[in-house]
């Protein structure tokens, strides 16, 4: 049986509601139902009476119309904007608040720290042999630059993370003692990066490290949020074979 939605304007027209039937050439007034998609429930009452939610996900879900064709019978209406929602007494969607605020989060804090994404950008460590023992970090300077930390400092975590030992050449290239494919190597980094300079609280690498000669201990200051916390040195963890 068809379904009969009267529009609350001073309009004499009536939009019929069929069913979805398994047949695919679909006259006009046929599309606009999509039970399983908008649901019985907003089909049986006034549009008008619609909470605003409601009518939102009718809208997001309306069935969209052949392309080319001239539709004689609508609902009329539109998508409210936001500053139609902020006029309105009605509640906002969760969904749309929450897109929104991480929309304009974005376009007005364009640095990808405030978006979620970190600034730093590590270069890729670069290894070659030297003979069986020995592998060489061939641009281990660059890594630490990108890193805005010492080649000694990071030379130290390393050698204690991989439990082995080394030293820098002439180059700034280090030398350890060890096999050690790029995937170790990588992975002390980014505990590296994570512990010594990436700010655990806006996740900015503009951050400094500097020792506290009472303590001793290393404070990591974030540049962006001014956020501080006390780092401890590295414990032994891989071991070469």
């Amino acid at each position: 049986a068809n379904i009969k939605l009267s529009m609350s304007d001073s309009s004499d027209e009536d939009l019929t509601v069929i069913r979805r039937r398994p047949r695919k050439n679909k006259i006009i007034n046929q599309i606009a139902d999509e039970a399983d998609t908008c649901g019985i429930d907003l089909l049986t009452v006034n549009l008008d009476s619609l909470s605003l939610e409601d009518f939102m996900k009718a809208y997001e879900r309306r069935p969209k119309m052949p392309a080319g064709r001239n539709v004689s019978k609508t609902v009329s209406g539109h998508l409210p904007t936001w500053t139609e929602l902020e006029l309105s007494d009605e509640p906002y969607p969760y969904i749309r608040m929450l897109q929104r605020a991480k929309r304009l989060a974005r376009e007005r804090n364009p640095e990808p720290a405030f978006s979620g994404d970190s600034l730093i950008n590590i270069v890729a460590p670069k290894l070659q042999k030297d003979g069986p023992k020995k592998t060489v970090f061939t641009n281990f300077h660059d890594v630490c630059v990108s890193m805005a930390r010492t080649e000694e400092g990071v030379m130290d975590y390393l050698m204690k993370e991989l439990s082995t030992t080394g030293n820098l050449d002439s180059n700034l290239c280090l030398i350890l003692k060890g096999s050690y494919r790029d995937n170790n190597i990588e992975k002390a980094l980014r505990k590296y990066v994570d512990e010594f300079v990436m700010c655990h609280a806006c996740s900015s690498g503009n951050t400094t490290l500097s020792r506290d000669a009472n303590t001793r201990l290393y404070e990591l200051r974030c540049l962006k949020c001014n956020a501080a916390r006390n780092v401890q040195s590295a414990s032994a963890g891989f071991a070469a074979q």
